[in-house]
């Protein structure tokens, strides 16, 4: 049986913010918690925030991070500046975590030792829930790491901590510290049932092109020319700051799209270099198809209604929902962003306790439960609890 309660606390005071939301989610529960995740503002002393969560935990396993934004299911839906709290009970649920260093130099390596870890302490579990660095050396890496040590029909769910949309520094929680630079897993096993879906709702604006030329997260050349050249073309006087490295602020929600038989991962650039190369957050391989792509608010709000559709399906009574939902559908939406929070609560129920973060980076299936877990940018995903 799972059980969830979920809070927030807008105190400025980072102890009695954390306290304060705890507080309230743990005496809600009929029982102890099991399991409380915590997602923070930047603008925040995370130490202190834990601090305060821990005064109501018990025995429970803190886990959690920095964002770029709260999302909780209130009134009021979206925040910055806030603690968002999720309290779980779980009984009959095996619940192991495990954190792991390096993830900011070498992501596939922290991956698969996240993975091992995990695999001494439930050999095959049936959920992994992961919180990661958000400023990671290759997002993509990281997932395949862990793949490596669980096996690719492992599903993953979770995203990269923010920090604001500073892209200075990120923290993750485990054991109700803070860490930089690491990936804290959640695996979850035993007696409940759970759903997942992404989704991003971008289309293409230009033709097929073909990578040409990569390294890494390093792209290089497309159709045989500068990578920027692409964005030159559309953007003009906006890819100055690009090209100087600095951080793509300016056309952050207009990513290449990956196209493969599976469907279309979107890419987001970080900055660019006097060559004309493309600093991404992920590898695209050498020869893989991409385009530009942009974002619509409608097809945004309505992707976010369909990924929740498809992490509902097979729960017949959802106890807990998480939203993983990356910074750039933020920007996207502006103040139209709660209609993509209530698109989602219209589909799982308005009663499910629902919390989740803005992220430098998503995680979960290509599309739906049973496709393999890959990095997403520009993508919400979406978890379900159910009995």
């Amino acid at each position: 049986m799972i059980q969830s309660i979920a809070a927030f606390s807008k105190e400025k005071d980072s102890y009695v913010a954390g306290k304060e939301a705890a507080e309230e989610a743990v005496d809600l529960l009929d029982g102890a918690p099991d399991l409380i995740i915590v997602f923070a503002s930047s603008l925040h002393d995370h130490e202190k925030v834990l601090s305060g969560v821990d005064q109501h935990a018990g025995w429970a396993k803190i886990v959690g991070c920095s964002d770029a934004g709260e999302i909780v299911a209130e009134e009021e839906q979206v925040y910055k500046g806030a603690v968002v709290v999720m309290a779980l009970r779980m009984d009959g649920v095996e619940v192991n975590t495990s954190r792991v260093g390096g993830a900011g130099n070498d992501s596939y390596k922290a991956g698969k030792k996240l993975g091992e870890n995990i695999q001494k302490k439930q050999e095959k579990p049936s959920l992994l829930l992961i919180f990661g660095e958000g400023l990671i050396e290759n997002g993509s890496a990281a997932v395949e790491g862990i793949k490596g040590a669980l096996g690719k029909d492992t599903p993953i769910v979770g995203g990269l901590a923010g920090d604001d949309f500073n892209f200075e520094k990120t923290y993750q929680y485990h054991n109700g510290k803070s860490f930089s630079g690491s990936l804290v897993g959640v695996a979850l096993s035993g007696d409940f049932s759970f759903g997942t879906g992404c989704g991003h709702g971008w289309k293409p604006v230009t033709l097929p092109m073909k990578v040409t030329k990569s390294k890494g997260p390093l792209l290089q050349e497309i159709d045989n020319k500068p990578a920027l050249s692409v964005y030159e073309d559309y953007f003009g006087k906006h890819c100055e700051e690009l090209s100087r490295g600095i951080l793509a602020k300016t056309i952050y929600t207009y990513p290449l799209g990956v196209f493969s038989k599976e469907g279309v991962l979107l890419r987001e650039l970080l900055k660019a270099n006097k060559k004309g190369e493309i600093e991404l957050m992920v590898d695209i391989k050498k020869d893989s198809e991409v385009r530009l792509m942009v974002g619509s608010r409608r097809e945004a709000v309505s992707s976010a209604r369909e990924a929740a559709k498809s992490a509902m399906k097979g729960i017949k009574k959802p106890k807990a929902a998480l939203m993983f939902n990356c910074i750039g559908r933020s920007k996207l939406l502006g103040f139209d962003r709660e209609k993509e929070i209530d698109a989602v609560r219209e589909v799982i129920g308005k009663k499910t306790p629902l919390i989740g973060f803005y992220t430098y980076g998503e995680v979960g299936p290509f599309s739906k439960k049973g496709d393999e877990s890959v990095f997403h940018n520009e993508t919400i995903s979406m978890l379900v609890l159910g009995e």
